[in-house]
C-alpha cells in the first residue's frame, strides 16, 4: 500500500512541477531495481544526471540515505541521521523526553521464547491498560490494536505476533488526536506550524476516521501544540518539513510519533495544510526543491 502511494505522489510531483524544470521519472521498484524514464540505471548514473531529487517515499529507509549521502545528492526531505531516528520508536522517544516533550510509556516486545503470558505479566508490571500496540518500526497510523483490559491483552499480542516478530506496546491516552505539519524557511518563519488536522471518529459511521482542518483547539491548546511540533522536528534532527501525531488528553499535549516523510500526493493532508494558507501545489513543491538546493 504504501509503495503504491508513493508511485500516486510521484505521478503527482511531476504533473506539477513547473515547466521550466528539466525532469525525469525515478522509479525503484519492489526487487530494489532503479528506474529512469522506465529504463533500468544504476543510482550513480542517474545522480550524475540530475540536480536535485524530490522524494516521494513514505517509507525511506537507511538504504537510499545511505546512498544519497554517498553521492552526496540534494534532495528533499530529512537526511540519513533524522530519519534513521525518527523511525525507531524507542530511541526517538528517548530524543523527544530528552527535549522536555511528552510522551507514553511504552516499550519494546519481542516474542523469543517467552510465553504469552509471561509477556503480559511484564507488561502489567510497568504499564496498566489500555494500551496501544504496533510494529517495531512502523507508523501507528497503518497497523495497530488498541487494547483496553487486561483480559484482551494476550489475545492482541498473539495476533500482533502472528503478523510481525517485534511490537511496540505503550500506554492509550483519552483525548483529541490530531497532526501537525511544520515546513522550513516559510513565510518568514524557521519553522512555520501549518494548520492544525485533528482526527475525529464517528460513532454513526461504524468507528470511520475523518479529518477536520483547520481543528479547532482553544488558542492556548494551539500555541502548545505548534511548539510541541517544532521542538520534535528539531530534537529528532529533521530537515524541511514533517508531521507530528500528537493527543491532547488531561495531561497536556503528547507526542504519538513523528514522520519525515508525510505523504507529498496532490491531495494529501500535507498540502491541503499548505493550501489553507493560501499556497498551491505547485508552489509547495518548489519551495521543497529549493531547500534541498541550499
Amino acid at each position: 500500500m504504501t509503495h503504491d502511494a508513493s508511485l500516486r505522489s510521484g505521478g503527482d510531483i511531476l504533473r506539477s512541477l513547473p515547466e521550466r524544470n528539466d525532469r525525469s521519472d525515478l522509479f525503484i521498484d519492489r526487487s530494489s531495481l532503479w528506474h529512469c524514464g522506465g529504463i533500468p540505471a544504476t543510482p550513480a548514473d542517474i545522480f550524475s544526471r540530475h540536480d536535485v531529487l524530490v522524494n516521494a517515499l513514505q517509507d525511506s529507509g537507511p538504504e537510499l540515505h545511505t546512498l544519497l549521502r554517498r553521492y552526496n545528492v540534494h534532495h528533499t526531505g530529512s537526511s540519513l541521521l533524522g530519519t534513521a531516528v525518527a523511525g525507531k520508536q524507542e530511541l526517538a522517544r528517548e530524543h523527544l523526553k530528552r527535549a522536555g516533550l511528552h510522551t507514553m510509556r511504552g516499550m519494546a516486545l519481542r516474542r523469543g521464547t517467552q510465553s504469552l503470558r509471561d509477556i503480559g505479566r511484564a507488561v502489567l508490571a510497568q504499564i496498566p491498560p489500555p494500551w496501544l500496540i504496533k510494529p517495531l518500526g512502523e507508523h501507528s497510523s497503518r497497523a495497530s490494536w488498541s487494547v483496553r483490559t487486561t483480559r484482551d491483552l494476550t489475545g492482541a499480542l498473539e495476533e500482533a505476533f502472528s503478523r510481525h516478530e517485534s511490537v511496540f506496546l505503550e500506554e492509550l491516552i483519552d483525548g483529541r488526536i490530531g497532526s501537525c505539519f511544520v515546513l522550513e524557511n516559510f513565510r518568514g518563519y524557521e519553522l512555520y506550524a501549518l494548520p492544525l488536522v485533528e482526527v475525529v471518529r464517528s460513532i454513526a459511521r461504524d468507528g470511520v476516521s475523518r479529518t477536520l482542518s483547520p481543528a479547532s483547539f482553544p488558542p492556548e491548546v494551539k500555541i502548545a501544540i505548534e511548539d510541541t511540533a517544532r521542538r520534535a522536528h528539531n530534537a529528532l534532527g529533521l530537515r524541511h518539513y514533517s508531521r507530528t501525531n500528537f493527543i491532547v488528553g488531561k495531561r497536556g499535549v503528547f507526542v504519538l510519533e513523528t514522520d519525515p516523510f508525510p505523504s507529498l500526493a496532490a491531495d494529501s493532508t500535507f498540502a491541503r495544510a499548505v493550501a489553507e494558507v493560501g499556497s498551491l501545489y505547485p508552489q509547495m513543491l518548489e519551495h521543497l526543491i529549493n531547500l534541498a538546493l541550499q
